[in-house]
């Protein structure tokens, strides 16, 4: 258990528990921290056994005919923060197979990221659509 000092009380004073005198014929007057247990090994936390992580989420973007390939390498390179190299593999597969993968997020991230898209494409006057879906892996 820690000890601080609180504040400093003449000799001539009542003694209490949790006082000590000092060679100068001060008592000290202590106070136990509330953050510091008494026994460090008794305390266990009830939550460590129940952390988590959080479900994953794949963030998707969809061909259409409409959309440039540079505003989809733009969205890859502000949103997602991929390389311009990464970027633009992930466009021509979107644009080969119909479907990219963009990244995998936890569910407020992803929800997110694809809001993003979506509104920054209506912006722009693109039809550009993203998805998420929960990651099995």
């Amino acid at each position: 258990m820690t000890y601080r000092p609180l504040n400093r009380v003449p000799a001539r004073q009542l003694r209490c528990s949790g006082c000590y005198l000092t060679q100068e014929g001060i008592w000290i007057r202590y106070y136990m921290n509330p953050y510091e247990p008494e026994h460090k090994d008794d305390v266990a936390s009830e939550s460590e056994n129940d952390v988590r992580q959080p479900p994953l989420y794949r963030v998707l973007l969809l061909n259409d005919d409409y959309t440039t390939m540079e505003f989809v390498i733009e969205i890859l390179v502000q949103i997602f923060r991929k390389t311009q190299s990464a970027a633009e593999q992930i466009m021509l597969k979107v644009h080969r197979e119909g479907v990219g993968l963009c990244g995998v997020y936890p569910y407020e991230i992803a929800e997110t990221k694809v809001d993003t898209v979506h509104h920054l494409a209506r912006e722009n006057g693109f039809p550009l659509r993203c998805i998420m879906e929960k990651d099995e892996s």
